[in-house]
């Protein structure tokens, strides 16, 4: 693999074989149904795909009548040459079952031959059993059979106990044929990255932006491939981009498109599998790193915001009437002296005044409000109208005096009427009304108050020492899906931690260790993922305190924060020890570890060693008891080789 890590790899209690490339085709229902392989029975409803497996992808079920379906290779046609062949090398063949439920004990059967050019059979093999509820591998290896090996022909199949319709019958999965030579033309998986970080997503606004994963085959020879989410947390992640399984060319590139997608709040671990018929690396681990978060909105104002108007002024409308003045005329006729009529002289005096304009007032008031359409101005009082006034003055009228005698003589003075038409003063008006105008205001719209929405703060946890930071403290898994957060500040190491050897610029046992110890209840494959700091992994083989000496797996991410991720295989009953170490000595964080693969049992990494007891014998005379001492091959390094098939030992 290549990519951001160091990876060490050493698979022990495996097949020698199992290194080889995977000759089969859609050996896991990778593809989601049954291409490269042909139907030989269809009993009951037949074959079908379904999710799970012992890879917690796909598998193969079968029906309530006996269904076979079979597969043949041809070796050449694959880029063996006629001498490797010939040299016959050996064949490993293999493939995991197990019943349904309720009934698990459903028929398997599995059929192996090694035919020449001419299709006679060379070597076979072949298992019919009875299923139970546990996975369970058939497996065989073929070895001294002879030259001209040239195909490889497999069949497999099986039923339910029950005879219901529908499919409850055996299930099989992740089959195998390899041999244990490599072709000169051989494919070759690279990924990259090997970490996916999508940070903090909320929980109700959907998926991230897509991060891609790129599989590129470096080979010479087609590429098979195929994927799957699993881990501890699957489900908050989505595939967005799912590109073509078929084949991927030498020198070629397939992208993987992910999201993250939380469905609940806390970190959200998973890991995106990646099958290959890549000799070397059969399964490629990219870990899936996300945290959900999930909070109520708190306001941090009022929640009834007072509204704003575009026109908020009261205004005060004054209307000044300045009516018309009553003038006051005058008509004055002062004779100079008092003259003696003559009786037949007509004293005529005509005053016409010229009358004063007629004057229209009309009030104009003083404020004319600008008011916003959807207001109704309401006075508070009852105004006093405002009147036009129209001042017409009545002109003195036309005179005729009554002469009192006859005068023949000429007047001998003017008789100019004079008319005063000027008001006595400048009158007040009797009413100057003041109209105040209250206004019930319409908003033209409803504001919208700004709220501050603040995440419910999540308490930062107080680093303690962790009580599994000692390998003797292991801590231990309890199912094949875990997860375990722990504060690492704290940690410690101990003068006896193992060092690790695939440790970036050289093997060395780091600090701060965290100690795991899984025991699968049967075969498969485990996928180990540590996130939060700067962190190496590394598995041991059965290791009590003190006996690292089987390493399975080490992997050293380059870089601060850089998440690992490791694949092995694992068999039932084995203790697999789990060491968690900080690169360096940094001051450590927070972690997340997930572990994914086959059903745990509870089991410590060391039984304890029983504490000896003297029974007291009464009296001075009795036959002293006899102190226990620690059996010789009490430590896995210790063990007892048993030397014949029929072995008696008592300790």
């Amino acid at each position: 693999m290549k990519g951001s890590a160091l990876v060490v790899g050493i698979l022990v209690a495996l097949s020698p074989a199992l290194a080889q490339q995977n000759l089969l085709l859609n050996p896991s229902a990778e593809t989601g149904d049954l291409s490269g392989w042909s139907i030989v029975i269809s009993g009951g409803d037949g074959f079908a795909v379904q999710n799970g497996g012992i890879d917690a992808c796909k598998m193969f079920i079968t029906s309530y009548d006996f269904s076979l379906r079979s597969q043949q290779i041809d070796l050449l046609a694959r880029g063996y040459s006629e001498a490797q062949l010939d040299a016959a090398p050996n064949v490993t063949v293999g493939e995991w079952y197990i019943g349904t439920w309720p009934n698990y004990s459903d028929r398997f059967y599995f059929s192996v031959e090694l035919r020449d050019a001419t299709f006679n059979t060379i070597d076979a093999f072949s298992v019919d059993v009875t299923a139970t509820n546990a996975w369970q591998l058939a497996q065989h290896t073929f070895s001294g059979y002879g030259p001209g090996l040239r195909y490889i022909y497999i069949e497999d199949g099986g039923d339910d106990a029950e005879y219901w319709a529908g499919h409850w019958g055996a299930i099989m999965d992740a089959a195998f044929v390899r041999l244990a030579v490599d072709p000169p033309d051989v494919p070759e998986i690279e990924v990259d990255p090997l970490v996916l970080d999508f940070g903090t997503q909320l929980t109700y606004n959907g998926p991230t932006a897509s991060m891609p994963v790129v599989v590129t085959n470096t080979g010479t020879y087609p590429l098979q491939y195929n994927y799957c989410l699993g881990g501890a947390s699957p489900v908050d992640y989505v595939i967005t981009g799912a590109p073509s399984i078929a084949d991927i060319g030498a020198g070629q590139s397939r992208t993987i498109d992910v999201a993250f997608d939380p469905t609940s709040p806390g970190p959200k671990l998973a890991t995106l599998l990646i099958w290959s018929n890549d000799a070397s690396e059969a399964t490629t681990a990219v870990a899936l790193i996300g945290n959900g978060e999930d909070w109520t909105p708190t306001p941090t104002g009022s929640a009834t915001p007072t509204p704003t108007f575009t026109d908020t002024p009261t205004p005060t409308n004054t209307f000044t009437d300045t009516p018309t003045p009553t003038p006051t005329d005058t008509a004055t006729d002062t004779p100079t002296d008092t003259p003696t009529p003559t009786p037949t002289a007509t004293d005529t005096a005509t005053d016409t005044p010229t009358p004063t304009p007629t004057n229209t007032f009309t009030p104009t008031p003083t404020d004319t409000p600008t008011k916003v359409p959807s207001e109704t101005a309401t006075p508070t009082g009852t105004p006093t109208p405002t009147p036009t006034v129209t001042n017409t003055p009545t002109p003195s009228p036309t005179r005729t005096p009554t002469p009192t005698a006859t005068n023949t003589l000429p007047p001998t003075h003017t008789h100019t009427p004079t008319v005063t038409n000027t008001p006595t003063d400048t009158p007040v008006p009797t009413d100057t009304p003041t109209v105040t105008f209250t206004r019930t205001p319409t908003p033209t719209r409803t504001p919208t108050p700004t709220r501050t929405f603040t995440p419910t703060a999540t308490p930062t946890p107080i680093p303690t020492q962790p009580p599994h930071d000692l390998s003797q403290n292991a801590r231990i898994i309890t199912s094949g899906n875990y997860l375990d957060y722990v504060q690492t500040q704290l940690a410690t190491s101990s003068p006896d931690d193992p060092v690790q050897p695939c440790t970036f610029g050289g093997g060395y046992p780091n600090s701060k260790t965290l100690w795991y110890v899984y025991t699968p209840a049967t075969d498969g494959l485990v996928v180990v993922t540590a996130v939060g700091y700067d962190t190496v992994i590394s598995v041991w083989l059965d290791a009590c305190q003190g006996s690292f000496n089987q390493l399975v797996a080490c992997v050293d991410a380059f870089g601060q924060n850089q998440p690992e991720a490791v694949s092995f295989s694992v068999h039932a009953g084995h203790h697999y020890v789990i060491e968690i170490a900080e690169y360096g000595n940094a001051p450590g964080q927070s972690l997340y570890f997930t572990l994914t693969g086959p059903a745990a049992i509870a089991a410590p990494i060391c039984a304890p060693t029983p504490t000896p007891t003297t029974t007291p014998t009464g009296q001075a005379t009795a036959t002293p008891s006899v102190v226990p001492t620690p059996p010789s091959h009490d430590l896995c390094i210790n063990a007892r080789i048993v030397t014949s098939g029929n072995y008696l030992t008592s300790s």
